[in-house]
């Protein structure tokens, strides 16, 4: 595994900094995971620099959170930041310096249906062969370690 740079562990702590002066527990959360995935998760709280999640999940950086009670959110440092209004439900709550723009997954570009620029479909349908080819990989990997483990306890 490539060990970050004191400039990326910065940014990070940056984004960790700006993501606790939003959440609160209760908070909805959908972050980025290995593989293109991406889950849900409901704040319960931090362990250090790790949001946890009400089940219990400890390791949702808030570099990888890309939406926030239903709304598009970024703590990352992007260059020409613009600050926006929070949504009602954080009113009384300062944003400081979060945006609320990303850049959509496959996924979101699919549910929001079929684009009108054909390059933009072949893009599109590029990108959901990769990630299908990829979670064909990881599934196949879990099988076979699955199999693995199966024979070494019969």
């Amino acid at each position: 595994m490539a060990r970050m740079t004191d400039e990326q562990i910065a940014a990070a702590k940056r984004a960790t900094e700006r993501a606790r002066a939003i959440l609160k527990p209760g908070d909805r959360i959908r972050a980025t995971r290995c593989g293109g995935m991406a889950a849900s998760y409901t704040v319960a709280g931090w362990d250090g620099d790790w949001i946890v999640s009400k089940s219990g999940f400890d390791d949702i950086h808030a570099h990888h959170v890309i939406r926030l009670n239903g709304q598009p959110v970024n703590f990352r440092d992007p260059s020409g930041r613009v600050d926006v209004a929070p949504p009602p439900e954080h009113r009384n709550r300062s944003f400081g310096e979060v945006t609320m723009d990303h850049e959509p997954t496959i996924l979101e570009r699919l549910e929001a249906g079929p684009p009108s620029d054909p390059q933009q479909v072949a893009r599109d349908y590029e990108d959901a062969a990769d990630l299908i080819r990829r979670l064909l990989r990881e599934y196949t990997q879990l099988g076979k370690n699955f199999d693995r483990m199966r024979r070494g306890r019969a």
